[in-house]
């Protein structure tokens, strides 16, 4: 059954509403730095708890934060690159061992050659 001109409008209109929602201002949390909606005009904070947790610490928790991500960047760098150290010497490491293998087989067909030589000399 068709629906009437009224109701027709009517959900034109819904549909109008559903498809154009309000824009929402996007705010950045005063204490874990985290975009999130502002509900409200004086929200500062994504959550509660981290409301409470800017209060107990006060603002120096923001800087404090900063710094430890600092630190504990600096540090995964030096780490790395002294991963990056010890893989490089591996691999020379094991050049060398292989350089060492080439070198004892040369010396053991070179000593099998040389008393080969002896007993030949001997014989005669």
């Amino acid at each position: 059954m068709p629906l009437s001109p009224r109701a027709q409008a009517e959900r034109r209109a819904r549909n109008k509403r559903l498809e154009d929602p309000v824009p929402v201002k996007r705010i950045r949390c005063k204490n874990c730095g985290k975009l999130t909606e502002k509900r409200k005009p004086w929200a500062k904070f994504c959550s509660s708890s981290c409301r409470h947790e800017f209060a107990r610490h006060g603002s120096a928790f923001g800087p404090l934060k900063t710094t430890l991500e600092n630190l504990v960047k600096k540090w995964l760098k030096d780490y790395q690159e002294r991963v990056e150290r010890l893989e490089r010497a591996l691999v020379e490491l094991k050049e060398s061992q292989a350089f060492l293998r080439t070198d004892i087989q040369n010396l053991k067909f070179e000593g099998a050659d040389a008393d080969r030589r002896i007993s030949d000399l001997e014989n005669k």
